[in-house]
Protein backbone atom coordinates (compact mmCIF):
# COMPACT_ATOMS: atom_id res chain seq x y z
CA UNK A 1 0.00 0.00 0.00
CA UNK A 2 1.54 3.30 -0.97
CA UNK A 3 1.81 5.92 1.09
CA UNK A 4 -1.66 8.44 -0.06
CA UNK A 5 -3.30 5.26 -0.10
CA UNK A 6 -3.05 4.39 3.52
CA UNK A 7 -3.76 8.38 4.30
CA UNK A 8 -7.19 8.15 1.97
CA UNK A 9 -7.92 4.60 3.79
CA UNK A 10 -7.34 6.41 6.87
CA UNK A 11 -9.43 9.29 6.15
CA UNK A 12 -12.36 6.78 4.99
CA UNK A 13 -12.35 5.03 8.28
CA UNK A 14 -12.71 8.36 10.17
CA UNK A 15 -15.72 9.30 7.95
CA UNK A 16 -16.96 5.95 8.93
CA UNK A 17 -17.05 6.41 12.65
CA UNK A 18 -18.56 9.71 12.57
CA UNK A 19 -21.32 8.52 10.52
CA UNK A 20 -24.06 11.17 10.37
CA UNK A 21 -23.11 12.97 13.25
CA UNK A 22 -23.54 16.62 13.09
CA UNK A 23 -19.83 18.33 12.55
CA UNK A 24 -18.88 20.63 15.47
CA UNK A 25 -20.21 23.62 15.94
CA UNK A 26 -17.92 26.73 16.64
CA UNK A 27 -18.48 29.26 19.01
CA UNK A 28 -19.35 32.96 18.02
CA UNK A 29 -16.59 34.82 18.60
CA UNK A 30 -16.88 38.84 19.58
CA UNK A 31 -14.58 41.13 17.78
CA UNK A 32 -14.19 43.43 20.92
CA UNK A 33 -12.83 40.56 23.01
CA UNK A 34 -10.59 38.25 20.62
CA UNK A 35 -8.97 41.37 18.21
CA UNK A 36 -7.18 43.42 20.16
CA UNK A 37 -5.93 45.73 17.62
CA UNK A 38 -7.92 47.45 14.61
CA UNK A 39 -7.14 48.06 11.58
CA UNK A 40 -7.27 51.99 12.43
CA UNK A 41 -5.28 52.20 15.04
CA UNK A 42 -1.38 53.20 14.51
CA UNK A 43 -0.08 49.62 13.15
CA UNK A 44 3.54 51.35 13.10
CA UNK A 45 3.84 52.83 16.31
CA UNK A 46 1.93 49.34 17.73
CA UNK A 47 5.07 47.30 16.29
CA UNK A 48 7.72 49.49 16.81
CA UNK A 49 6.37 48.96 20.59
CA UNK A 50 5.98 45.25 20.70
CA UNK A 51 8.53 44.43 18.63
CA UNK A 52 10.71 46.07 20.82
CA UNK A 53 9.18 44.68 23.74
CA UNK A 54 10.10 40.83 21.88
CA UNK A 55 13.61 41.81 22.09
CA UNK A 56 14.16 43.21 18.66
CA UNK A 57 16.02 46.69 17.63
CA UNK A 58 13.56 49.15 15.63
CA UNK A 59 14.83 51.56 13.93
CA UNK A 60 12.32 53.83 11.92
CA UNK A 61 13.55 55.55 8.75
CA UNK A 62 12.82 56.43 5.47
CA UNK A 63 14.00 54.15 2.38
CA UNK A 64 16.89 56.61 1.41
CA UNK A 65 18.55 55.05 4.65
CA UNK A 66 18.33 52.06 4.13
CA UNK A 67 21.72 50.82 2.60
CA UNK A 68 23.82 52.87 5.04
CA UNK A 69 21.82 51.50 7.94
CA UNK A 70 21.97 47.84 7.10
CA UNK A 71 25.84 48.67 6.56
CA UNK A 72 26.09 50.11 9.92
CA UNK A 73 24.28 47.10 11.45
CA UNK A 74 26.80 44.81 10.51
CA UNK A 75 29.64 47.33 11.39
CA UNK A 76 27.83 47.28 14.92
CA UNK A 77 27.79 43.63 15.14
CA UNK A 78 31.42 42.48 13.80
CA UNK A 79 29.38 40.80 10.95
CA UNK A 80 32.14 39.48 8.16
CA UNK A 81 29.79 37.81 5.73
CA UNK A 82 26.40 37.88 5.39
CA UNK A 83 23.67 36.65 3.11
CA UNK A 84 21.31 39.32 1.14
CA UNK A 85 18.53 38.12 -0.15
CA UNK A 86 18.14 38.32 -4.22
CA UNK A 87 14.74 40.60 -3.58
CA UNK A 88 16.51 43.59 -2.05
CA UNK A 89 18.30 46.16 -4.21
CA UNK A 90 21.68 46.84 -5.79
CA UNK A 91 22.64 49.90 -3.40
CA UNK A 92 22.10 47.36 -0.24
CA UNK A 93 24.50 44.54 -1.58
CA UNK A 94 26.64 47.53 -2.82
CA UNK A 95 26.55 49.15 0.93
CA UNK A 96 26.82 45.22 2.18
CA UNK A 97 29.72 44.39 0.40
CA UNK A 98 31.83 47.79 1.75
CA UNK A 99 31.91 46.19 4.97
CA UNK A 100 31.55 42.46 4.69
CA UNK A 101 31.94 39.62 1.95
CA UNK A 102 28.02 39.34 0.44
CA UNK A 103 26.86 36.24 -0.54
CA UNK A 104 23.83 36.05 -2.12
CA UNK A 105 22.74 32.96 -4.25
CA UNK A 106 20.39 30.25 -3.10
CA UNK A 107 22.22 28.46 -0.47
CA UNK A 108 21.15 26.56 2.69
CA UNK A 109 22.79 24.24 5.04
CA UNK A 110 26.12 24.50 6.00
CA UNK A 111 26.87 27.95 3.76
CA UNK A 112 24.47 29.63 6.30
CA UNK A 113 26.17 27.88 9.09
CA UNK A 114 29.11 30.00 8.40
CA UNK A 115 27.91 33.52 7.94
CA UNK A 116 27.67 36.41 10.49
CA UNK A 117 24.71 38.04 9.48
CA UNK A 118 21.39 37.94 7.20
CA UNK A 119 19.67 40.97 5.44
CA UNK A 120 15.96 39.76 4.58
CA UNK A 121 12.89 41.42 3.77
CA UNK A 122 9.60 40.56 5.55
CA UNK A 123 6.37 39.03 3.84
CA UNK A 124 5.11 40.64 6.60
CA UNK A 125 4.94 41.92 10.42
CA UNK A 126 2.18 42.12 13.23
CA UNK A 127 1.23 44.86 15.13
CA UNK A 128 0.26 43.25 17.93
CA UNK A 129 3.39 40.71 18.89
CA UNK A 130 5.76 42.42 16.60
CA UNK A 131 6.23 39.53 14.80
CA UNK A 132 8.08 39.25 11.50
CA UNK A 133 6.23 36.38 8.92
CA UNK A 134 8.97 35.20 6.68
CA UNK A 135 8.01 32.87 3.57
CA UNK A 136 10.32 30.68 1.45
CA UNK A 137 10.41 31.72 -2.32
CA UNK A 138 12.57 32.88 -4.95
CA UNK A 139 13.74 35.78 -2.82
CA UNK A 140 14.72 33.72 0.11
CA UNK A 141 16.06 30.95 1.89
CA UNK A 142 14.32 28.83 4.74
CA UNK A 143 17.17 29.12 6.79
CA UNK A 144 18.32 32.52 6.02
CA UNK A 145 16.34 34.32 8.94
CA UNK A 146 16.76 31.25 11.72
CA UNK A 147 20.81 30.29 11.20
CA UNK A 148 22.96 33.01 10.91
CA UNK A 149 23.86 35.07 14.57
CA UNK A 150 22.32 38.21 13.11
CA UNK A 151 19.08 39.26 11.33
CA UNK A 152 18.89 42.45 9.67
CA UNK A 153 14.79 42.49 8.41
CA UNK A 154 13.64 45.47 6.70
CA UNK A 155 10.01 45.96 6.96
CA UNK A 156 7.97 48.65 5.17
CA UNK A 157 4.79 50.29 6.89
CA UNK A 158 2.36 49.24 4.36
CA UNK A 159 3.28 45.40 5.17
CA UNK A 160 1.85 45.55 8.87
CA UNK A 161 -1.19 43.52 9.45
CA UNK A 162 -3.01 44.49 12.50
CA UNK A 163 -2.85 41.08 14.16
CA UNK A 164 -2.51 37.50 13.48
CA UNK A 165 -5.96 36.53 12.30
CA UNK A 166 -5.30 39.60 9.17
CA UNK A 167 -2.01 37.93 8.25
CA UNK A 168 -3.48 34.28 8.22
CA UNK A 169 -6.72 35.60 5.94
CA UNK A 170 -4.46 37.91 3.62
CA UNK A 171 -2.05 34.38 3.29
CA UNK A 172 -5.30 32.71 2.57
CA UNK A 173 -6.19 34.56 -0.19
CA UNK A 174 -3.52 33.90 -2.10
CA UNK A 175 -3.83 31.27 -5.21
CA UNK A 176 -0.63 29.33 -4.07
CA UNK A 177 0.46 28.78 -0.44
CA UNK A 178 4.44 29.25 0.28
CA UNK A 179 6.10 26.02 1.02
CA UNK A 180 7.40 27.49 4.49
CA UNK A 181 6.14 30.19 6.68
CA UNK A 182 8.09 31.35 9.75
CA UNK A 183 6.71 33.36 12.27
CA UNK A 184 9.58 35.35 14.29
CA UNK A 185 8.86 37.38 17.23
CA UNK A 186 12.16 38.66 18.58
CA UNK A 187 15.66 36.80 18.87
CA UNK A 188 15.67 33.00 19.16
CA UNK A 189 14.98 31.76 22.97
CA UNK A 190 14.96 28.99 24.73
CA UNK A 191 14.32 28.18 28.77
CA UNK A 192 14.99 25.02 30.94
CA UNK A 193 13.34 23.44 33.24
CA UNK A 194 13.49 25.79 35.77
CA UNK A 195 12.40 28.78 33.09
CA UNK A 196 16.21 30.34 33.17
CA UNK A 197 16.45 32.09 30.08
CA UNK A 198 18.96 32.42 27.15
CA UNK A 199 18.89 33.84 23.87
CA UNK A 200 20.42 32.85 20.74
CA UNK A 201 21.23 29.05 21.04
CA UNK A 202 19.51 27.94 18.44
CA UNK A 203 18.98 31.09 16.16
CA UNK A 204 19.87 34.87 15.67
CA UNK A 205 21.01 36.30 19.43
CA UNK A 206 19.73 39.61 17.28
CA UNK A 207 17.16 40.61 14.94
CA UNK A 208 17.48 44.07 13.48
CA UNK A 209 14.19 45.39 12.46
CA UNK A 210 14.78 48.77 9.95
CA UNK A 211 11.35 49.95 9.74
CA UNK A 212 11.10 51.97 6.66
CA UNK A 213 7.60 54.49 6.58
CA UNK A 214 6.77 57.22 4.60
CA UNK A 215 7.47 59.80 7.62
CA UNK A 216 10.61 58.62 8.06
Amino acid sequence: MTRESSVRAFIATLRGRLGDAAPPVCPELREDVVRQVRSDDDLIARFERAATRAGCTVTRLPAAELPEQVASALVESGAKAAWVAPGLTEAITRAVGGVARVVRRQTEGDVLFGLDAAITGVEMAIAETGSLVCISGPHTVRGASLVPPLHVAIVRAEQIAADLCDALAELSRRAELPAHVTLITGPSKTADVEGVLVTGVHGPRAVRVLLVSATG
